[in-house]
């Protein structure tokens, strides 16, 4: 995203919450200034409208900084990636509200100035405000250069999506697939496989998988995106003899399965548990 040139010309927001109602408030509205990091934490409701929040926005923001050129929020269709500012601000505001164990306990979170002017009688208020403008003239230039590092380092990671063919092997991500449940989705493994390619789609980065009857049980569609699966690289007996991995993985019945009862005979209590005898 563009740097901002000035304070308060690019704002993000997003909200914390909900916390235990307090003098009838209970949501905080993050608004941060994407030059300064200058905050405004604004008690709202959850019940709130967006026709409420303007003019929120208008008698807390507004007033003081003006009308910003560009408004910055994840409370939306768009990738979440783009407001890490308050994401990263959001953390902050949490932990200091978790650190409040006294009723005196203050904080100042805002150190930064806003717009600042230099066209006054006074010598040492002229040179506090000319201070003022260069340090914001560095903060300016060093988000550039941590934007054109953090771009580099991401596009690193960002490489070009494989290409199969018919009859390559690759990894399945269990990502998006029905495992049994009752099972912790953590302890999952990312990938399972590696299954053969059967069909492949030119015009479109998608493949069609052979998949081990355990899958074809669960009404797995054999049909994945490329960004789901991974290539294979067999394993080298003369250097990791008798490593092969293996490749089945229990993703146990389907859940939908469903038999028909002839007659409950008995049933027992295992603690809080009742088993039927059928």
């Amino acid at each position: 995203m563009p740097v901002p040139m000035q304070p308060w010309a690019s704002i993000a927001m997003d909200f914390v919450g909900p916390f235990p109602v307090s003098r009838g408030y209970d949501y905080p509205e993050v608004i941060v200034c994407r030059l300064t990091s200058m905050v405004h934490l604004v008690p709202v409701h959850t019940t709130d409208t967006a026709a409420d929040l303007v003019l929120v926005y208008l008698r807390e923001v507004v007033r003081l900084h003006g009308l910003p050129e560009l408004i910055v929020s994840n409370r939306d269709m768009f990738h979440p990636q783009t407001d890490g500012l308050s994401e990263r601000t959001i953390r902050s505001v949490t932990q200091i509200l978790r650190s409040m164990v006294a009723p005196d306990q203050t904080y100042w979170y805002n150190k930064s100035l806003n717009g600042v002017k230099t066209d006054t009688q006074f010598p040492g208020v002229k040179e506090f405000t000319q201070h003022a403008r260069a340090y914001l003239e560095q903060a300016h230039n060093a988000l550039i250069e941590a934007r054109v590092a953090q771009t580099y380092q991401a596009n690193k990671r960002r490489q070009a999506k494989p290409m199969f063919v018919v009859g390559d092997k690759v990894y399945l991500s269990t990502k998006n697939l029905s495992m049994q449940k009752g099972r912790a989705r953590k302890l999952i493994p990312k990938y399972i496989g590696p299954y053969a390619i059967t069909a492949c789609f030119p015009d479109m980065p998608n493949y069609v998988l052979d998949l081990p009857p355990e899958l074809k049980a669960r009404h797995v569609h054999p049909r994945f995106h490329v960004s789901l699966l991974r290539r294979n690289e067999p394993n080298d007996d003369t250097v990791f003899p008798s490593q092969e991995a293996l490749s089945y993985y229990d993703v146990g019945t389907d859940d939908t399965t469903e038999w028909m009862v002839d007659e409950i005979i008995g049933h027992e209590w295992n603690g809080a548990t009742c088993r039927f005898h059928v």
